[in-house]
């Protein structure tokens, strides 16, 4: 419990001290470029830098150092460049926000997607919008020829549709994952060498979290 918190007070810290160190170095920028007002741009560009890498609570948190340099840097304008400059500001801050918050929630729901896929009992493999495996279940692994090991990352058409040419391989994937497929039986699946598993298609999610499952048939088959 503890070390926990300890761990927690040094990640704050760490996030504070990012934040610090780079509002210092756009005060200074300023300085040396006579006064030329850049902190709050940079400041927007280091939280959307800052959403796309880290936690929407470490995006919060350096807004909130961020905000007193920019009051600082904006401290000899008129009322209504700061009221408009802040309000800027808040507006960019809060799209950072969001955007990490949902870049959060996604890496958490493809996670529990992964363990989910990779516990089931029937060999299955789950795809994503541009055909990247993402998940692939442990009794399936073991028919999928090693040179494709690690599975995930690769895409879906090299790796068991390589009997098609590539075109056609992608075209008949995209048709499964938009479900507008002509195939009402499925595909059969190239694993290893010349073992050919018919298998069954079906989509999961919504938006970008939407994800192609192939559900593997035990018993081979003849393509032709």
């Amino acid at each position: 419990m503890a070390e926990s918190q300890i761990m927690t007070q040094h990640h704050l810290l760490g996030i504070v001290a990012r934040a610090v160190l780079f509002g210092v170095f756009c005060i200074l920028a300023e300085h040396f470029l006579n006064d030329i007002t850049l902190t709050p741009f940079f400041s927007l560009c280091f939280l959307m830098w800052q959403a796309s890498r880290r936690s929407a609570f470490a995006v919060l948190i350096s807004a909130v150092v961020l905000l007193l340099f920019v009051l600082f840097s904006l401290r000899n304008q008129s009322p209504g460049n700061i009221s408009l400059r802040i309000g800027s500001f808040c507006v960019g801050s809060s799209l950072a926000f969001a955007y990490a918050r949902a870049r959060q929630q996604s890496l958490q729901s493809l996670a529990t997607s992964r363990a989910i896929v990779q516990s089931l009992p029937v060999p299955v493999v789950a795809a994503d919008s541009t055909g990247a495996i993402v998940a692939v279940s442990d009794n399936l692994l073991k028919l999928i020829s090693a040179d494709f090991q690690p599975v995930v990352g690769h895409s879906f058409p090299d790796v068991f549709m390589r009997n098609l040419p590539p075109g056609v391989a992608m075209k008949r994937y995209f048709d499964f994952f938009q479900q507008t497929s002509n195939y009402p039986k499925g595909l059969y699946l190239e694993l290893q060498g010349s073992l050919f598993l018919p298998a069954t298609f079906q989509t999961t999610g919504f938006g970008k979290d939407r994800l192609l499952l192939a559900c593997v048939m035990p018993e081979s088959v003849d393509p032709s």
